[in-house]
């Protein structure tokens, strides 16, 4: 889940101390709006619970660049029903196994 976005605002590729007025805006997974900022400063960041959309929108109308995104959360893995199924036919298998073992 993301938490925070950085993004690098430049003017024509590079930073000139003349940057662009842009809105940055965060989303949740209902689409509900978390929060915006907006800014003319080299760099703008959004920190929120949880981001699964960021837009940018011009408000001078004469165009923006932004670079080097950069978003920081943690990753929520879940794993695929056929690694679950791998591992609960290996643990099945497991006493027969030890049983065999025994025996020999």
């Amino acid at each position: 889940m993301i938490s925070s976005v950085t993004c690098h605002n430049w003017i024509s590729g590079v930073y000139t101390g003349e940057v662009d007025r842009i809105v940055m805006r965060a989303f949740d997974t209902g689409d509900n709006l978390q929060g915006s900022i907006t800014g003319t400063t080299e760099f703008m960041t959004l920190d929120f619970a949880e981001i699964t959309k960021v837009t940018w929108d011009d408000v001078g109308n004469s165009g923006f660049v932004v670079d080097e995104i950069v978003l920081n959360g943690t990753s929520n893995v879940v794993p695929e029903s056929s690694t679950n199924l791998l591992l609960a036919s290996g643990l099945a298998i497991q006493p027969g196994v030890a049983r065999r073992c025994q025996k020999s």
